[in-house]
């Protein structure tokens, strides 16, 4: 190509280029592009962090779980659980054919002392009879030697009186 040839070119390229329509066209090409660019860099952001974090999630989430499942944990709560344990239960218990106060007693393995003074004080006052059908309330007390003790009784001895014992201190 001839130097002639090469200058005309340029002189036509310059020319068009001079166009008011063709610099619009290259504008709203160009911005197309860059808001194009924008949300590509920002999807490839967005999934290079949230990939991050997961990964860290997952890393927190093995520690978690190893540290719950070790034996170490397990003693411990154990043995925290041991010492929040109540000693105290209460008990409805609904009143069969020939069943006695002292029978119950019995059945829930109450301390021999405390069956022997509750039976004597509802024998001195004569309220022994007790009804199958009527529900008796029990609270209990478990004691370090394996027995229990009682807190609260409660029966009714017919529909509108019910009889209460209750033990203070060690009474």
């Amino acid at each position: 190509m001839t130097i002639n040839q090469i200058i005309n070119r340029i002189q036509r390229t310059a020319q068009w280029t001079k166009n008011k329509d063709f610099g619009s066209k290259i504008y709203k090409k160009w911005n197309y592009f860059f808001y194009l660019l924008l949300v590509f860099l920002f999807f490839i952001t967005f999934t290079i962090i949230s990939n991050f974090v997961n990964q860290k999630n997952k890393v927190k989430n093995e520690n978690f779980n190893s540290i719950v499942e070790s034996k170490e944990l397990l003693s411990v709560s154990e043995y925290f659980t041991s010492k929040i344990n109540s000693p105290y239960r209460e008990i409805k218990y609904l009143i069969q054919n020939n069943d006695s106060v002292e029978k119950i007693l019995k059945k829930y393995q109450i301390n021999a002392n405390d069956i022997k003074i509750i039976s004597n004080s509802l024998k001195k006052r004569k309220l022994t009879n007790i009804y199958a059908g009527k529900e008796l309330s029990l609270i209990l007390k478990k004691l370090e030697d394996g027995s229990n003790t009682v807190i609260n009784l409660l029966y009714p001895i017919n529909n509108t009186t019910r009889i209460e014992i209750r033990k203070n201190s060690n009474n």
